[in-house]
């Protein structure tokens, strides 16, 4: 996996940086040609492009390849998050339900 891609302010530009570089890689005029070359070499590595604002903070970033940082933990621990995020959705569904089939129930007239 090679290093990650940095999009950031560069003078009146925008630069693409690898990750620990001093010097960056490309110069461009706009935010947007830099974004699309930082994409494009993250592709190549398959590593990450980091898209940073004027102040420096990171906007939005794209993983080309394999991530083990999902949820800043590890990729087991961004499967067991999301597996519980669906059980606890499915358990407010089925909730729901049962409160709906239960207040049906008692508004119907007993036979």
């Amino acid at each position: 996996m090679g290093k990650n891609q940095h999009v950031v302010s560069h003078g009146e530009g925008w630069a693409v940086k690898a990750e620990g570089a001093s010097e960056p890689l490309a110069t461009f005029k706009t935010q947007s040609e830099a974004w699309e070359k930082a994409k494009s070499i993250a592709r190549k590595e398959r590593s990450e492009a980091l898209l940073h604002g004027r102040n420096g903070v990171i906007r939005t970033r794209n993983t080309y390849g394999y991530d083990v940082t999902l949820s800043g933990g590890s990729t087991l621990d961004g499967i067991i998050l999301a597996a519980n995020a669906y059980i606890a959705h499915r358990e407010a569904v089925l909730s729901r339900r049962a409160a709906s089939a239960a207040a049906s129930a008692a508004a119907k007239p007993a036979e």
